[in-house]
């Protein structure tokens, strides 16, 4: 009896403290670039290395960091030139066979490469320094998405096929292990591969994943607590396998519960990227109205906020960063996609709200090529 009244006052305290998130409640208010950002800037990436897939992206203050399919992890310069490769795709030594993500420690340089059960380290210059053995997870599931905090490494492992042994672990930069936060949830039987996240804010790490209630937020010092919470409900993912007799019936099975793709924050919103009920949208919610804005994509990932800024394409953004007292939030644009709206009769009759803006885009369009590296955003926020 006393342990089930801890666990409701528990359960009492974290929803007077967390926002809860319910996508089913949320009103389809409409919203322009314009009543949240003062600017855009784009950056087209230098073709010496053609990108047939960008995968992550990292802004610093000097640098931009992408992680490709085809090259691994370059670096960049703020205008998108000078490429440099940091290590390469392999299977021998100084090399790593995946990239499932990647942080930088912008002070040092150094570059840390998240690979099948190991972290591959490297230079500025991309010269491998160390690797760093990571512990097996469950029945071959792993770490995911790694973190550069607090001079440590944080990594996190999401719930794939029903299974996940750690939500998180931290260690120090030589892998000794510093915390570690086990996974709650027991192991159920699915064919759902890994959906969950982090992110960075506030010199914080944000964790989610899609079977949990709660959106953590960890702090400097590794403690860590609720900030928001998914809704319970039919609309959510089930701890199920839910398989069907076809990939097609088990896809539109799946697309209709509540799936986050992306979770970042800013400081007036929390973003959300879903899935539910067959649709994609983006969702921006305010934090201190509760107000939410509704931006829906196609299945190609186009649409988005309306951009009215300069009559470009809607913007579909990816992750947030701050920098000079300013937030930013990061986007990725198709070269062809760019010159395709451009040449539209939808742009040409626009008339935004900045028309100098919009002339430099034209520009932009006329000096790339349908088949060039994309362009990198930066929306700076008000």
């Amino acid at each position: 009896m006393r342990t089930i009244l801890i666990v409701l006052i528990l359960l009492i305290v974290i929803s007077v403290s967390a926002q809860e998130i319910d996508p089913r409640e949320l009103s389809d208010n409409k919203i322009t670039l314009s009543d949240i950002a003062d600017d855009i800037k784009y950056i087209p990436l230098d073709n010496t290395f053609p990108i047939g897939g960008l995968l992550s992206v990292r802004i610093l203050t000097n640098s931009i960091y992408i992680c490709t399919k085809d090259h691994g992890v370059i670096r960049f310069d703020k205008n998108g030139k000078s490429p440099t490769k940091i290590g390469k795709y392999g299977r021998g030594p100084g090399e790593y066979s995946a990239c499932w993500s990647f942080d930088v420690n912008e002070k040092s340089g150094t570059v840390y490469v998240l690979d099948w059960r190991k972290i591959v380290v490297f230079n500025d210059n991309g010269e491998f320094l160390r690797r760093i053995t990571l512990p097996d997870c469950d029945e071959g599931n792993c770490f995911t998405r790694i973190e550069y905090f607090q001079n440590n490494i944080f990594l996190a492992e999401f719930i794939t096929n029903g299974q996940a042994k750690y939500d998180w672990i931290v260690k120090d930069i030589n892998g000794n292990t510093i915390k570690e936060k086990i996974n709650s949830i027991s192991p159920f039987p699915s064919s759902v591969s890994m959906y969950g996240g982090t992110y960075k804010y506030m010199g914080s790490i944000g964790y989610w994943n899609c079977y949990n209630d709660t959106i953590f937020t960890i702090s400097p010092d590794l403690s860590y607590k609720p900030s928001f919470l998914f809704s319970l409900g039919r609309h959510r993912l089930p701890r199920e396998d839910i398989r069907s007799t076809s990939r097609k019936q088990y896809l539109s099975k799946l697309n209709s519960y509540f799936i986050p793709r992306y979770v970042f924050e800013t400081s007036r919103f929390i973003w959300i990227d879903y899935r539910f009920e067959e649709k994609r949208t983006l969702a921006l919610i305010d934090k201190n109205t509760k107000k939410s804005y509704l931006n829906y994509l196609s299945k190609d990932g186009t649409g988005g906020i309306p951009n009215n800024i300069d009559g470009g394409i809607s913007l579909h953004t990816w992750s947030s960063f701050e920098e000079n007292g300013h937030e930013y939030v990061v986007g990725i644009l198709d070269a062809y996609k760019l010159k395709t709206h451009v040449a539209s009769e939808s742009f040409i009759n626009s008339n935004p709200k900045y028309p100098d803006m919009k002339m430099n885009l034209e520009r932009l369009a006329d000096n790339i090529k349908e088949s060039d590296n994309p362009i990198i955003y930066l929306v700076q926020l008000k």
